[in-house]
């Protein structure tokens, strides 16, 4: 397969998925992901989809997610190990102090470092574990909104529907607007990390850069599907948050002195909107444990609109795969598709475009258009 977005001009594509290629390239800027992704994750990924990719293998690799994303964490704690073991301070901020240490691990992994650093890393990761050393997690909040991202967005690729991180310059402005809540004339948003809407009349649609697309949505307001999605690694502990966004969005007004929308752009603008919630979820014990239908954590977000959703296989009355998020909020786009179900637009797009895949694999982003 090819390597980049380069290749994928050999076959037409949408302006929406030049939109949504544009905002890839930002958001997968992420200092940590780019660090970790070519050693760490991106094998990881690769194991799971094996050898010939399909879109079975796709939803299997939704169902593993949450077990990369550990490895990841992990992988973060013996680089920390690696960093003091050659002399540097443990933190990830330094680029190729990084980058060195990693090739440390691996070293150490294959068997070919030095007696002396086998031995100062065993010591180390010793110390670290007796300490309960809780530093991967802290670094993967991130990595995991764009994460999210990334495997949302090969779904929908070839469909009007973008998967975005929340910041400045990647969501139109009028999505903004329309999720703006107003609290006694103070403006306050939503900890929304990811948003994810459709861009009606996509045939029509020309991508000249983010301001393009705000300038399209606002006149078609109307047909807008918006989903906005809080991620959080951690659910046990951080439920509260998007349960009670979801309540001030559902009902809309919650006293007289809340109101949602600005510049004269309104939720009821929307064709729909709905609020959901991603998790790893991170925890030790294994999910049957950490996650009982009867867990008050799990209570909490039955009722979210846009859903509740895991990196893992999909549990009755606890949460559905991250792969059951589109059907769930855009179904009537998917039902438009060729194939008119999920699983067979995915593998149609593989068909279509055989160096999709490797393209988000390698995070090539250069040679995009």
């Amino acid at each position: 397969m090819g390597a980049d977005f380069e290749g994928l001009l050999m076959v037409s594509i949408s302006n929406v998925d030049k939109y949504r290629m544009d905002s890839l390239k930002s958001e997968w800027e992420v200092k940590s992901l780019r660090l970790f992704w070519p050693d760490i994750i991106q094998p990881e990924i690769r194991r799971a989809l094996g050898s010939d990719p399909s879109s079975e293998s796709i939803m299997s690799l939704g169902d593993n997610l949450r077990n990369i994303w550990f490895q990841f964490v992990q992988r973060i704690i013996d680089a920390r190990c690696c960093l003091r073991v050659l002399g540097y301070p443990d933190s990830i901020t330094n680029p190729d102090h990084v980058k060195e240490a990693i090739e440390l691990f691996l070293q150490i992994e294959n068997g070919n470092a030095s007696e002396n650093q086998k031995e100062a890393f065993k010591i180390e990761k010793e110390n670290r574990s007796n300490r309960r050393d809780q530093s991967g997690l802290s670094q993967s909040g991130k990595v995991f909104e764009c994460l999210t991202s990334w495997y949302l967005n090969i779904l929908f690729w070839n469909t009007p529907v973008v998967v975005g991180s929340a910041g400045k310059n990647r969501v139109p402005d009028v999505l903004r607007d329309v999720t703006t809540v107003n609290v006694n004339n103070s403006e306050c948003n939503s900890e929304t990390d990811v948003f994810a809407f459709s861009i009606p009349d996509a045939d029509y649609f020309s991508y000249t850069g983010i301001a393009s697309v705000n300038e399209w949505l606002v006149p078609r307001l109307s047909k807008v599907n918006l989903t906005m999605i809080q991620t959080k690694t951690n659910w046990k502990d951080n439920v509260q948050i998007p349960m009670l966004w979801n309540l001030i969005y559902k009902d809309k007004l919650i006293y007289e002195g809340v109101r949602i929308g600005r510049n004269g752009q309104f939720l009821e603008s929307l064709e729909s909107f709905s609020y959901a919630f991603i998790t790893i979820p991170s925890g030790k014990g294994s999910l049957d444990e950490i996650c009982a239908p009867h867990e008050r954590h799990v209570l909490r977000v039955q009722q979210m609109s846009g859903g509740n959703y895991w990196c893992a296989s999909r549990k009755e009355n606890v949460a559905k795969a991250i792969y059951d998020f589109p059907d769930r909020n855009f179904k009537g786009i998917i039902l438009r598709t060729p194939s008119k179900r999920l699983w067979g637009h995915v593998q149609e797009n593989l068909q279509k475009y055989p160096n999709m895949l490797d393209s988000f694999l390698n995070l090539n982003f250069d040679k995009m258009v």
